[in-house]
């Protein structure tokens, strides 16, 4: 399966994990690896993570993040909206924060492309 990524700052993969393809979550997520912030070189679970903490201390840099690396925010919008992230210390209603930010984030960047829905 080849994929494309229009970042030339960014590699677009199928989602892997050790030992070949692993679970239904795993192969049918893209993952963006972005090569540039705080993001830089992470996995979409990583740079969930990042991204929500960098709200915590900088609201500017969390704008900056989502700007910088849309490419990859955009890739994995639906992914991180649907994901459950309590082993990395964040509940629900945190990422549900997150991702609220981050589409105000988005809209603040004027980003032409929209975010995708959410159900």
């Amino acid at each position: 399966m080849a994929l494309l990524c229009a970042a030339p700052s960014a590699r677009c993969y199928p989602g892997r994990r050790a030992g070949g393809w692993a679970t239904a979550e795993a192969t049918l997520r893209v993952q963006c690896r972005t090569r540039q912030f705080g993001l830089k070189g992470k996995d979409a679970v990583e740079q969930f993570v990042a991204i929500a903490k960098t709200w915590d201390y900088s609201r500017m840099d969390f704008v900056c993040e989502v700007s910088t690396n849309r490419k990859a925010v955009y890739l994995n919008f639906l992914f991180w909206a649907q994901f459950n992230f309590s082993a990395q210390g964040i509940d629900a209603q945190q990422r549900d924060s997150t991702i609220a930010h981050m589409r105000e984030a988005w809209d603040f960047n004027h980003i032409k492309i929209p975010l995708p829905a959410c159900r």
